[in-house]
């Protein structure tokens, strides 16, 4: 619902009733970060099989932390998507 994003409240509303209540990450599903507002991002991270966060903001994702996911810049991901073509 960020408004920096551009979704309308429809949008936002039609993606989440794609999930079913199993599949949402919720608060709480991660260890503290400096920012609180982040946790959810790496709560989704664990949940992944891959366990890769792509962030501009990797001070807020401190690596013992966030261990065993693997926060990366946005040009560290376009790298690694290179390498794999």
């Amino acid at each position: 619902m960020r408004s920096k994003f551009g979704f309308s409240p429809h949008v936002v509303t039609s993606l989440l009733t794609v999930f079913a209540p199993g599949d949402q990450i919720g608060p709480g599903s991660a260890p503290s970060l400096p920012d609180a507002d982040d946790e959810i991002f790496l709560a989704a991270a664990l949940a992944t099989t891959d366990r890769i966060l792509v962030t501009g903001n990797q001070v807020h994702f401190p690596a013992d932390i966030c261990a065993p996911v693997r926060v990366l810049s946005p040009a560290e991901a376009v790298r690694l998507l290179r390498a794999v073509e």
